[in-house]
């Protein structure tokens, strides 16, 4: 039986590893989407080119949206595709009569960010519940994801919103619940002797995302981007444990998914993610 395990090792190993493919972000068109909370539209909209200094390489044009609480989904859409940006800013609870919806992030920002292709930062709350915009540029970024490898769209993103000397936090966050799950039906196959199974699955799922942080960090390296890359490859809870690195590592912006189409379950986790971390802007790719 050791045989056929490690001949089922031995392919499992031998199957090609994902490397990165960069592709440089450029953001020509930046909509900033605010409502009453914000104060000032112009004088929000200054605030946010102050904490989105870095992307002023791509000598993007600015444009404010104020919307109300009766403003359409629908018109505010419309004015979107209309300038069709590269980049779109609004904050929680955009338009909503009542602030701090903690199980939502109000019904205008979730039509901008399920139906549109453009990557969306949500701007955190205050201690009262109101839009706010911090006073520099993050330096510390994390993706969070639940399938790190292969994911190049969002490590072109956050290695674009760290800036020079940053640091970017590659975490991958294998679910121990599901493991297990896979672990107990392995378990009840005669052939298969479990503990060596256990030990070499467990290698290998940390080991595929490992590899591939390791092709991220040379090919952003080759690119020519200073910026600081760490790695967090283990099991856990992803939601739980993501909302913990958060803390630990003081991560100032947190870079999540809103591709539906792609993976259900990962929309239901960056959601989640997303109505805990009222404090932290993210940036939806």
């Amino acid at each position: 039986m050791t045989d056929r395990l490690d001949q089922f090792a031995s392919l499992f190993k031998s199957a090609d590893k994902p490397v990165m493919v960069h592709d440089d972000i450029v953001v020509r068109k930046i909509i900033v989407v605010g409502d009453d909370s914000v104060g000032d539209i112009d004088a929000h909209l200054a605030n946010v080119r102050r904490f989105l200094a870095f992307l002023e390489r791509d000598n993007p044009a600015w444009q404010a949206l104020a919307v109300t609480t009766t403003s359409a989904v629908s018109s505010i859409r419309e004015v979107i595709r209309g300038v069709a940006p590269d980049l779109i800013v609004a904050h929680r609870d955009l338009g909503e009569t009542s602030r701090r919806t903690e199980r939502s992030l109000g019904v205008i920002l979730d039509e901008l960010l399920w139906d549109s292709p453009t990557p969306v930062v949500v701007l955190p709350d205050d201690n009262d519940g109101k839009a706010y915009v911090p006073e520099r540029p993050a330096r510390k970024v994390m993706l969070a994801t639940d399938h790190l490898t292969g994911d190049n769209a969002l490590v072109d993103y956050g290695a674009r919103f760290t800036p020079a000397d940053g640091t970017l936090l590659m975490a991958h966050i294998e679910d121990d619940a599901v493991f297990e799950r896979y672990m107990q039906t392995i378990e009840r196959i005669p052939d298969i002797e479990s503990a060596v199974a256990r030990e070499r699955i467990r290698e290998r799922l940390l080991e595929t995302p490992q590899s591939y942080i390791a092709s991220c960090i040379q090919v952003l390296r080759d690119a020519g981007l200073s910026i600081h890359v760490e790695e967090v490859v283990r099991f856990g809870h992803r939601v739980r444990d993501y909302d913990r690195l958060v803390d630990e590592h003081g991560i100032e912006l947190l870079c999540l998914h809103t591709d539906w189409d792609d993976a259900p379950a990962r929309l239901g986790m960056a959601y989640m993610i997303a109505t805990r971390c009222r404090r932290l802007p993210l940036l939806f790719v």
